[in-house]
């Protein structure tokens, strides 16, 4: 009984890996937990490492002071309902769907796969099981999705050696992070055969009690993070040739691009430039965290360009989540769903276009 009271409380001890801001910061201090995965006793693995250093980054744009320790996620969610910490990350937003906490905008994007033996596998000896890691997005994901023979382990090198010998069907994983563990496991990577699921976003999560004391806090953390996480969201070549096709096939159906170029002539021929611009952007912002609108952007919402901008969302079968036009000076003048800001020049996106 002892041994067993012992083991439980051995759980609940969290690992010592204190980071603090620098003292120079603001004096708001938040206190935060994650449970990114450890490499070994005292050293965070490269990918959990990053994710860390993108928090950091964003904390410290916006000044504020922090204390990051590691815990097991059902012990951070448990002291972020006792409002013993301020938030916990990183996770998919809805597996951990309570109403105690608050998310984020995405900080990070992962490519979820279903991987599979390249041979032909005897179901008549092996079960048809998924193999995830225990606690794992992936692994939530599977059990909110009903899936019953799921297989787990603490590592991602054990699920790749199970799926390796023939121990589970499939596994289903981050493509980069199997990768990886099938590179240091010295497995062939040629014995795999992937399939893709999903995109997944991973947010952080800030208790309700943090986000009254600190109303403001949400719309800085958020405004912040493309500064910090701008290379984690780039495309990759396949992700770039199938975006190609889906836009090469909208605009070749019914004359939509014929369409397009007359309604964008029309747009830029009746756009009003009677008002300080910089102003608007300033309102445009404000209004667009508040989740209002200003006359503006209701104008720019109820024109025929962004009509039909809405309606090629509708015809990706909405595969397009955000599609936008701007003018040679970076405005918006069309678009599917309100903006975060008016002005666009200041945007990759935008000087993308631009230098071609």
């Amino acid at each position: 009984m002892r041994l067993l009271k012992f083991r439980n409380f051995l759980q609940l001890v969290t690992v010592s890996i204190i980071l603090c801001a620098p003292a120079k910061a603001a004096e708001q201090v938040i206190k935060l937990r994650t449970d990114l995965t450890l490499q070994n006793k005292n050293e965070l693995s490269n990918e959990a490492s990053q994710h860390l250093a993108t928090v950091q980054c964003i904390l410290n744009e916006i000044r504020w002071r922090y204390e990051i320790s590691h815990s097991p996620v059902s012990r951070n969610r448990l002291l972020a309902q006792k409002n013993e910490i301020d938030g916990f990350f990183l996770h998919a937003p809805d597996l951990i769907s309570d109403q105690f906490t608050q998310i984020s905008q995405p900080l990070a994007i992962e490519r979820w796969y279903m991987f599979q033996k390249s041979e032909e596998t005897n179901l008549e000896i092996i079960k048809p099981a998924i193999g995830a890691v225990l606690g794992s997005n992936e692994h939530h994901w599977l059990q909110e999705h009903d899936y019953t023979n799921i297989v787990t382990a603490p590592r991602m090198a054990s699920i790749v050696k199970m799926l390796h010998r023939g121990r589970i069907l499939y596994a289903f994983a981050d493509q980069t992070r199997f990768w990886k563990s099938v590179f240091f496991t010295e497995t062939p990577a040629t014995g795999f055969k992937a399939y893709f699921v999903r995109y997944t976003p991973l947010v952080m999560y800030f208790s309700n009690h943090f986000i009254e004391k600190n109303p403001n806090f949400l719309a800085a953390f958020n405004n912040n993070i493309g500064n910090c996480v701008q290379e984690s969201f780039k495309p990759t070549s396949e992700e770039v040739y199938y975006l190609r096709n889906i836009q090469a096939d909208l605009l070749s159906q019914n004359g939509n691009k014929t369409s397009l170029l007359k309604l964008v002539k029309s747009a830029l021929n009746n756009k009003a430039d009677n008002f300080d611009k910089k102003e608007e952007d300033i309102r445009w912002i404000k209004a667009a965290l508040n989740q209002s609108n200003t006359p503006l952007m209701r104008t720019i919402e109820d024109n025929p360009l962004s009509a039909f901008l809405r309606n090629l969302t509708q015809l990706s079968s909405n595969r397009i989540s955000e599609i936008f036009v701007m003018d040679t000076d970076g405005y918006i003048i069309g678009m599917n769903q309100p903006t975060s800001d008016y002005w666009q020049g200041d945007e990759a996106a935008f000087q993308a276009v631009m230098e071609q």
